[in-house]
């Protein structure tokens, strides 16, 4: 305890050692967020029906259901050493490595199963390179396809046709609902199913592997995914109306922007990530790597974030199995050679509060308001306002092609803010040549994979002396960026005193 405290007070007064602080152990809180997930799924199968002894099942259906929500990672060599044990199928695997609380599932179709806090427990991860003969290489004895089981798993049980019981609780349907959208086209290219009832139209998507199921006020369901056809660009504020109707996602992972791999090593001109602590990098990095079909790697070898799917911060970046790097000081001097630079600016206020959140519960949790009550004194808002500033200034000096991105846009329009990214990147590698195809199927996942929960403050945590302080830096700041010819104008950060509307995810 004596050692978190004085990690804080040399924190407020040198800033910098906040990026080794931020990349410090992180196995309690790993295994806490671990419990977390398992304790939400208990609590989603909580009011789940089981069926009478005298109930018939529906034919075709198996006697016990259970979907996970999880993503192929793809086919690794696999490790000789690790236990095995026997499953019918990988769905089957999924399932039991998530009751027993394992984050990663390797499944071969002879059956095995084995379970796994790391993905390179399973097997070699270096070898998630594209590969002409993917089929034939997943087939081999000494290979094993690998699963990051990225939410839970919910159990339902076949009903009568008769019955009027549901198949899931409210409580999950209503988690699952991603909006209101407009009916989609012919072109869209969505099955129709005949059923009675919201949830019995999710399960029928979930038994016919569709990524989305949509029903309408008049009671009809489709089952589909988003493309070209039907997107975001759909969506609609009003559900209240007859020509529209009802998304949910459902737990089944749409490939068409899976199958992420690394790049075959080498010695890239990478493009550096750069943004200070609780500006969105993370989820930046996920949506990069689900639009160009490729792992980011990182500047620190964050095990929670390893755990978590990001498979990149496992490698030392001179590995060279990536090529975009996330950074958190922007260090032109080290030892690999950056090409360009991508620069996330959040507004402070909010970034600081975040990394406060960081600092209680790492990737998932939340800081007290106790805490947060005395957690921006004037000497911590100075320090690490220069930080915030000092990034920008890296930037725009760096002499490299460089793309400045504000998280707030990022969060208002994900999908053209990662294609304007994609875009920019120097590496072709990168540039998937089914790129729409990948942005229309990330935007009905793109959450990400470290989405801390939102909380809205009761009071303003900062001081009237600091507040001064972070308003003095953001007009100082946009002057900066003026002066340098940035199309892109500083949003009004300093406007932002409205504190009981902060998210402070």
């Amino acid at each position: 305890m004596v050692r978190i405290k004085l990690k804080r007070v040399l924190c407020v007064y040198f800033p910098s050692c906040l990026v080794f602080y931020f990349i410090s152990s992180t196995f309690t809180h790993r295994r806490k967020h671990q419990d977390e997930l398992y304790q939400q799924n208990k609590q989603l199968n909580k009011h789940v029906v089981v069926p009478r002894a005298d109930v018939q099942a529906i034919p075709g259906v198996p006697a016990r259901e259970e979907y996970c929500e999880s993503r192929s990672l793809g086919c690794v060599q696999l490790i000789k050493k690790a236990p095995v044990s026997t499953t019918k199928d990988a769905n089957a695997c999924i399932s039991h490595c998530y009751a027993t609380k394992f984050r990663f599932a390797g499944y071969h179709s002879s059956g095995a199963c084995i379970c796994a806090k790391l993905a390179s427990s399973l097997g070699n991860v270096r070898t998630l390179l594209d590969r002409k003969d993917e089929l034939d290489w997943c087939q081999r004895d000494d290979v094993i396809n690998i699963y990051f089981i990225s939410g839970f798993c919910v159990r339902v049980f076949p009903q009568k046709k008769s019955s009027q019981t549901e198949p899931f609780n409210p409580s999950f349907v209503a988690s699952r609902k991603r909006g209101c959208f407009q009916i989609p086209s012919i072109e869209a290219k969505f099955q129709h199913v005949n059923v009675t009832s919201l949830p019995r139209c999710l399960l029928q998507c979930e038994r016919g592997r569709h990524p989305l199921a949509v029903y309408s006020n008049t009671r009809q369901c489709m089952c589909g995914r988003m493309s070209a056809s039907f997107n975001l660009t759909h969506q609609v504020s009003s559900c209240n109306s007859t020509d529209v109707v009802e998304v949910f996602r459902t737990l089944v992972e749409d490939q068409t922007c899976g199958n992420i791999r690394f790049l075959p090593p080498g010695k890239y001109n990478r493009t550096s990530l750069n943004s200070t602590p609780g500006s969105g990098n993370t989820w930046t990095r996920y949506l990069l790597e689900k639009a160009t079909g490729y792992y980011t790697g990182s500047m620190y070898n964050d095990g929670a974030l390893t755990s978590a799917g990001y498979l990149g911060e496992s490698f030392k970046i001179k590995d060279g199995f990536t090529d975009i790097l996330k950074d958190h000081v922007f260090d032109l001097k080290a030892e690999i050679q950056l090409q360009a630079a991508i620069t996330i600016v959040r507004n402070p206020y909010r970034a600081l509060i975040s990394q406060r959140n960081w600092e209680a519960g790492r990737h998932h949790g939340l800081s007290s308001e106790d805490r947060l009550s005395t957690a921006f004194p004037p000497a911590y808002a100075e320090h690490n306002l220069k930080y915030w500033q000092s990034i920008i200034i890296k930037t725009i000096n760096s002499g490299k092609p460089y793309l400045i991105m504000f998280y707030e846009d990022i969060v208002a329009d994900p999908i053209s803010s990662v294609r304007k990214m994609v875009e920019f990147l120097p590496n072709p590698a990168l540039h998937p040549s089914n790129l729409e195809k990948r942005l229309a199927c990330l935007s009905q996942e793109t959450t990400g994979l470290a989405k801390r929960k939102s909380r809205k403050l009761s009071f303003n945590p900062w001081p009237p002396e600091s507040i001064e302080i972070v308003n003095r830096f953001v007009l100082e700041t946009r002057q900066i960026l003026l002066d340098a010819g940035v199309k892109n104008v500083l949003p009004s950060y300093e406007l932002d005193s409205d504190y009981s509307i902060w998210d402070n995810a």
